[in-house]
């Protein structure tokens, strides 16, 4: 049993705490507001951030209330929380398996397989992360991508009464342990802010790991935990206007922020604090008491987990964001969450409430059953015989998907150097190969070049355009910092020929890769008016950039957009198949035209200007799969490693190569 905390003076409110259960509502609502891109809700995500805070604040509560009646258990305190979160998540795993068996196709079915143990085990937080980047599955098609929190949130459960134990057995004194507390709390926040703004200089997984990992979430949860530990007398701060302080400035986050906004990050502490001011001002008025905030409250963690796999199926189904489409899926997401909490959530504290291990022994064999059932699933490749199906063409679709060969390392921690990527020979003529991922595709062709010449160096950053002083919204200046080192390689380097490819449309249009665009150290983001005369501006460095290399005397080549896929990507096949849709109209797409303002900017710096349309497409479609019917893309817009070492992509050969030869693996299939 953990010790006592002597002189912790808890606030005299007992009974239950209807404006926690308001914030809850509110929390739930902003959240599937955001999700169902309900308009003006674009920051509804931070309604996770409040759940985090409560979390926090509810079991720094539990924790000292049982400490002061001497009956506080780690194990205990562990089995009160799955309790509460394991047999809702667990019914969710259940009926998602059962719909997907049913209407899901193999590729995505096998996938939804793959993530159902992690929520299951906790550790889907960390399996997103692992998976995040550039070529993260496309979110509609993570079945319990929302189940992240809950991983965070119980990585806090494992970890936090065991924290609280340790420093009660440290130290006697009460000014100490909160001087401890206090600190702990601002190391994460001080972890946050740096992974926010500076991480991704030093493991572009740092950035993906603010979000998702515990550390540099773990402050949110201890700032509930420091309201619960508030002394006696910070109640004269139970006052209406804090309430309804904190209530606004998470208002303000829900319709203020947007998904460009750095998260987590300094802008976090506006509804974390807008959440501690609530909770601290211990108001129960009587809109918190109102039937329907009361429900919702009540339902939130079933709602929850049900909304999301709602808004992914209709994302997998082609049902487009619209409004009427939200008002039905959020009601339809309170409904089942109504049932859930009224049929699994609340009979399962009861069944599960009495001492003895018999029960929960029953519920853990439930458990492993069904983490089996997944496994088997996942063997099976989605059990791909389903209506017919054919196993072997689902396998060559997974395996489409998975075709990619950029070996090139990422940057390493503490190293502030751009990475070596060097492939190729030693010997006379050094090529530089810039951009983004789209050039990061020709590492399929030109990666593995076995020549005396030439001297071959990837200068890439993934989902970063290779235009100066620009960044990614909501990425903080993480691409402005690798644009930076390129940059400052090529101007550095001796290159004989410089090849720049970007995926220059997703950059250009709004509503794709929008930039920001740094001026004096701060990257400003632009209105919807402003940013084309932005984006332009930019190109004009950009093209000045151009010209300072072909001064120095490097043959420069612009590569214009690349074809995309459209509709005959691995994901979209796989699902024609299961449903037996024709794939006619989809085997090519249209020959698009290039970005003007970039071929402008071509033209001014007078370099050699390429454009993919002219090589691989004609009489205006261009191929988007084999004569076999199998896929040349990866995804929407990224091509098969496979696919590059194909004759129709030696349009940079001559480039590139020279008179070295033709790459490794080259191949007269099409």
């Amino acid at each position: 049993m953990i010790p006592t905390l002597p002189h912790v003076t808890k606030p005299s409110l007992k009974g239950f705490r209807h404006d926690i259960n308001a914030l809850r509502a509110i929390a739930v609502v902003g959240v599937m507001l955001f999700h169902f891109s309900v308009w003006p809700f674009a920051g509804g995500y931070a309604g996770v951030d409040v759940f985090f805070v409560i979390s926090g604040f509810l079991m720094t509560d539990i924790i000292v209330r049982r400490q002061a009646a001497g009956t506080f258990g780690v194990i205990a305190f562990w089995r009160d929380r799955a309790r509460r979160i394991v047999p809702a998540l667990a019914t969710l795993v259940v009926v998602m398996m059962a719909v997907g068996l049913i209407w899901i196709d193999p590729l995505r079915y096998a996938d939804m397989a793959r993530s159902a143990v992690a929520p299951l085990l906790f550790y889907s937080n960390v399996e997103y992360w692992l998976a995040g980047g550039y070529f993260d599955t496309p979110q509609h098609s993570k079945w319990f991508l929302h189940t992240w929190s809950l991983s965070v949130e119980w990585q806090f459960y494992l970890f936090y009464p065991l924290a609280m134990w340790m420093l009660i057995r440290l130290t006697k004194s009460e000014g100490v342990r909160i001087g401890v507390y206090v600190g702990a709390l601002l190391l994460s926040l001080a972890v946050c802010f740096w992974a926010a703004t500076s991480g991704a200089n030093f493991h572009p997984k740092i950035a993906t790991g603010n979000f998702y990992l515990l550390p540099t979430r773990a402050w949110e949860m201890m700032l509930g935990g420091l309201v619960a530990l508030a002394p006696a007398w910070l109640t004269v701060l139970r006052r209406s206007w804090l309430h309804w302080l904190g209530l606004a400035l998470i208002a303000v986050c829900f319709i203020g922020f947007d998904a460009q906004t750095p998260w987590p990050s300094i802008w976090t502490l506006a509804p974390a604090l807008g959440t501690a001011a609530v909770l601290l001002a211990a108001d129960q008025g009587r809109w918190a008491r109102s039937a329907p905030v009361a429900k919702l409250g009540l339902w939130s963690y079933s709602i929850y987990l049900w909304h999301w796999p709602l808004k992914v199926g209709l994302g997998y189904f082609g049902i487009a964001d619209a409004l009427w489409v939200a008002t039905i899926a959020i009601a339809v997401s309170i409904m089942l969450g109504a049932l859930s909490y009224i049929w699994i959530e609340t009979p399962s504290r009861r069944w599960l409430t009495p001492p003895g291990l018999g029960r929960w022994a029953v519920g853990a064999a439930g458990l492993i059953a069904l983490m089996a059932t997944a496994t088997a699933v996942v063997l099976t490749d989605g059990l791909s015989q389903r209506r017919g199906g054919d196993a072997r063409y689902y396998a060559d679709l997974r395996a489409a998907a998975a075709d990619w060969d950029f070996a090139c390392p990422p940057k390493r921690f503490f190293d502030a150097a751009t990475p070596k990527c060097i492939r190729g020979g030693s010997g006379v003529t050094r090529v530089a190969l810039v951009g983004d991922s789209h050039m990061q595709q020709w590492y399929g062709r030109y990666g593995q070049v076995q020549v005396e010449r030439p001297e071959i160096h990837f200068l890439t950053a993934g989902g970063c355009p290779p235009i100066p002083n620009t960044s990614r919204q909501g990425l903080s200046m993480t691409c402005f910092n690798n644009v930076s080192e390129i940059w400052d390689a090529l101007e550095k380097g001796d290159f004989d020929v410089v090849v720049v490819e970007a995926g220059w449309r997703f950059y250009a249009e709004l509503e794709g890769g929008r930039l920001c665009f740094v001026k004096r150290g701060v990257c400003v983001s632009e209105g919807a008016a402003a940013y084309p005369a932005a984006f332009s501006a930019a190109l004009e460095e950009f093209s000045e950039r151009l010209v300072a290399l072909r001064a120095k005397g490097a043959r420069v080549v612009l590569v214009l957009d690349m074809p995309g896929a459209g509709l005959a990507n691995p994901e979209e096949l796989a699902f024609r198949r299961f449903y037996n849709r024709p794939l006619d109209g989809i085997t090519s797409t249209d020959a698009f035209a290039p970005t003007e303002v970039l071929a402008q900017a071509g033209r001014r710096a007078g370099v050699e200007i390429v454009n993919p349309v002219d090589h691989v497409c004609a009489h205006g479609r261009c191929p988007a799969v084999t004569t076999q019917g199998q896929p040349l893309y990866r995804d929407t817009g990224h091509l098969r490693s496979s696919t590059m070492r194909t004759p129709a992509y030696n349009f940079l050969d001559p480039y590139v190569l020279g008179r070295g030869g033709a790459p490794k693996g080259a191949t007269n299939a099409n």
